[in-house]
């Protein structure tokens, strides 16, 4: 494993220290499986592609996802052997990237975004080189996030950027208990945006009524609240159908199917997705903690109803019986699972107020979600 670990970073010298060189912008991001963060930091990348960048890759990822996309836009390595496998090869990659990067000529800035790794590498560069961070949300309740452990490193970030005014508040109290409150003024609010490949609509099937899930399987997403719902549901409500799309379903995947749920599993091509959101009628979000869930931006596009827990910064965007429901997450979980039972047989009984909240939904999604403000501070930040 040493040896193989030490041709590899061989190889990596060899054929990639001169794409480093070439770099305006370095990213250091962790995956670029299937997710709402990987699409975000996509765009990132998106919006600096008329210039030479690098991406380096810091964890494993449990799928293609964006890869192919990531590489369309960018150089990019996987660097999780170097980092994981052996002391010595980590040691050596660390020493030889550092010093490549404060040679950069051409180097504007660096940006990370979830990486332990940037963290550690960010107090040995250049001060002449931007050093920015992006944050989606805190992962309190689940305790000890990278929000802590990026704590000793915020003197060497210029900026940190956050997505919505909620994170900057939890930023700016954790800051105050550590005595850190002279580094609020680097916080910066820069909103998600996303891009639509075709005209949206939000005429949806008249006789088929469908709720949805989109997202990973993962403990803070709940979905098996999701199937809990929609097992109480499918008798007295054979009409609706619950439908999932996301990876990391296959090994739930006679739970789904035995709650009735039609499993779209991962979906790699938009358009299919853009298709579903269609279809769509409402998009359930059972989460525990969220930044502001990309879903959200996409389907409300499309016309879909959002019904959420009370979490993040999604009160920002969505207004109870607007263009959407909130459901406060402080209940115990059998009242969260009945309260969403009771907004989609509402929305499923009455279709006039369902019509009026789905466009309401679409066109606060199309005037406050797009990608045009999103790309244009993002090239701003990086390339000033």
């Amino acid at each position: 494993m040493k040896v193989k670990a030490l041709l590899k970073l061989i190889s990596f010298i060899v054929f990639e220290l001169n794409k480093i060189k070439r770099a305006k912008v370095i990213f250091f991001f962790p995956y670029y499986h299937t997710g709402g963060a990987e699409k975000v930091h996509l765009n990132i990348v998106k919006a600096v592609n008329e210039v030479e960048n690098y991406i380096f890759f810091t964890d494993r990822s449990y799928s293609e996802g964006f890869k192919k996309q990531f590489f369309k836009y960018a150089n990019g390595y996987e660097v999780y052997d170097f980092l994981n496998r052996n002391y010595l090869v980590k040691k050596i990659f660390t020493k030889v990237l550092i010093s490549k990067i404060n040679s950069c000529q051409n180097l504007k800035s660096v940006f990370g975004c979830h990486s332990l790794f940037y963290y550690e590498l960010i107090p040995h560069l250049n001060e002449t080189i931007k050093k920015y961070d992006l944050t989606h949300a805190f992962i309190k309740p689940d305790k000890g996030g990278i929000e802590i452990f990026s704590l000793p490193y915020v003197k060497n970030l210029d900026k940190r950027i956050v997505i919505n005014f909620k994170t900057k508040e939890d930023y700016m109290d954790l800051y105050k208990s550590k005595s850190l409150s002279k580094f609020d003024e680097r916080i910066q609010i820069i909103p998600n945006g996303i891009e639509t490949l075709e005209e949206s609509h939000n005429v949806k099937e008249s006789n088929i009524f469908y709720v949805g899930f989109v997202g990973r399987w993962a403990k803070e997403k709940r979905p098996e609240m999701f199937l809990e719902i929609a097992n109480n549901m499918k008798l007295y409500y054979p009409n609706i159908r619950f439908v999932m799309a996301g990876p990391n379903f296959e090994e739930n995947e006679k739970a789904i199917k035995n709650a009735g749920i039609i499993n779209l599993g991962e979906i790699k091509d938009e358009n299919i997705l853009k298709e579903w959101y269609s279809k769509i009628n409402i998009l359930l979000i059972t989460s525990y903690r969220e930044g502001f869930p990309m879903v959200i931006m996409e389907s409300m596009m499309y016309g879909v109803i959002p019904i959420s827990t009370n979490v993040g910064s999604i009160s920002e965007h969505l207004m109870d019986n607007f263009n959407g429901f909130l459901i406060e997450n402080e209940l115990v979980l059998k009242d969260i699972e009945n309260k969403f039972i009771e907004k989609i047989i509402y929305l499923y009984q009455n279709d006039e107020e369902r019509l009026l909240l789905s466009n309401n939904a679409k066109e606060y999604g199309v005037n406050k979600f797009g990608i045009e403000n999103f790309r244009e501070k993002y090239k701003s930040l990086l390339l000033d």
